[in-house]
């Protein structure tokens, strides 16, 4: 009997193995990914909820390793906001495995430590899972961190080499939603149950749908989009760096992207030049941004020059 509970557990721990084995990633080179997830940062004597959302670019890959680049994000601790800065990553045995370590900063300058190993989980045609521990230092406490997280591309498919066909034209059109200038979810609560309803239909989360008609953009440099003001006010958009540290003016201009005033029912080109990410922001009411992934090979586009155009 003894030996036969044996053979039983060592054909479960066989079969445990190779259902592992069979998982796998799909981390491309060379491509850019959101990870993005929730869990919990424990310490001695508190436990406190925790998020990660990364933007980050992947690197060559060769022989299993290769490096990430985090491109923006944040890591929360309860209602506190800590920006990535100098996090740097790897990419272990072709994905099933990722380390990111570095330093991310608070809103009163406060840094935080953090050193995070993730394990694949389970991939999908809409992503991979991953389990990450690791650990955060915060004025001398140190927490271990447990989070479920979700990595995703933006349509990549592999770099093959195809015969050339003619390219289909097709304009991405990025709406202002109605009652945008007001911070509160919506203008009333009509407008609101109806951002609500768009962005389940869509696909995007409610708290970035609700200002703009998507939530994030991934297109290959050199691809125009058009801005719609579908607002009661007039807009503009500029792109910048987020100022982490100022309460009042949260953004710089970084001189790529100027719309100019985008008059209620006006529409303006935007063409995205160069690789790389951008945020794009209202100058005037700065809870306004949205997040572009400009990268090749990639199914959207956008980019730079402006131009208006009445009615559209």
């Amino acid at each position: 009997m003894k030996f036969t509970n044996i053979i039983l557990l060592f054909l479960g721990i066989l079969a445990f193995s190779f259902s592992f084995g069979e998982v796998h990633a799909e981390l491309l080179s060379n491509n850019p990914y959101i990870l993005d997830g929730s869990g919990f940062a424990v310490s001695k004597n508190s436990i406190k909820n925790s998020q990660i959302d990364l933007a980050l670019s992947v690197g060559f890959i060769a022989n299993g390793r290769g490096t990430i680049t985090i491109e923006d994000g944040f890591v929360t601790l309860n209602d506190q906001d800590f920006v990535t800065e100098g996090l740097i990553g790897k990419v272990l045995r072709d994905g099933k495995f990722i380390q990111i370590s570095g330093k991310a900063q608070g809103s009163s300058n406060e840094q935080i430590t953090i050193t995070l190993f993730g394990r694949l989980i389970q991939d999908s045609s809409q992503g991979s899972i991953y389990s990450f521990t690791g650990k955060i230092i915060e004025n001398g406490v140190s927490y271990k961190l447990i989070h479920t997280t979700k990595v995703s591309g933006f349509g990549i498919t592999p770099q093959v080499t195809i015969p050339p066909k003619p390219i289909e034209e097709k304009t991405t059109i990025l709406e202002i939603i109605p009652g945008s200038f007001n911070q509160g979810l919506s203008a009333n609560y009509i407008e609101a149950g109806q951002t609500r309803s768009n962005a389940a239909a869509s696909g995007q989360t409610d708290f970035r749908a609700r200002y703009f008609s998507q939530d994030r953009l991934t297109l290959e440099p050199g691809t125009t989009i058009t801005i719609k003001n579908n607002d009661s006010v007039s807009h503009s958009i500029l792109s910048g760096k987020e100022n982490y540290n100022s309460r009042y003016d949260k953004f710089t201009a970084d001189g790529r992207i100027d719309t100019g005033l985008i008059s209620p029912g006006q529409s303006v080109d935007i063409t995205f030049e160069q690789m790389g990410f951008y945020r794009l922001y209202d100058p005037n009411y700065q809870w306004m941004q949205i997040v572009v992934y400009s990268f090749p090979d990639v199914d959207n586009l956008n980019l730079g020059s402006t131009k208006n155009q009445q009615g559209n």
